[in-house]
């Protein structure tokens, strides 16, 4: 489908809530208004409500919850690390300075 471009060469404000519309329905499985009543929310991790509130989602047409944008950068980032992480924190302490120690007096 073709769309009448406006002068400056975006969507005319009627397409573009149709487009919203569509993309939060394909995303999501959710109404317009459905995702502007989540995006009122505050985030599900850290409670606070932010100016861009992100509907966080694993896969098309569902939600997990409504993030803020920091969290929801952060929990894309861990859930591509989550095994390097949870080593890490599951690790006992370490003794590198006392090998380097080791090593110099050697």
């Amino acid at each position: 489908m073709r769309h009448k471009f406006a002068n400056n060469g975006t969507l005319p404000d009627n397409l573009k809530l149709n487009q919203l519309r569509y993309d939060v329905k394909k995303k999501y499985g959710l109404s317009l208004d459905e995702a502007r009543y989540l995006r009122s929310l505050p985030c599900e991790i850290c409670g606070t409500k932010a100016k861009k509130m992100c509907i966080d989602h694993k896969i098309p047409k569902t939600y997990r919850g409504v993030l803020c944008q920091q969290c929801n950068t952060r929990l894309g980032w861990f859930e591509k690390n989550r095994d390097v992480i949870i080593d890490y924190c599951e690790r006992g302490p370490q003794n590198a300075i006392k090998e380097i120690s080791k090593q110099k007096s050697v």
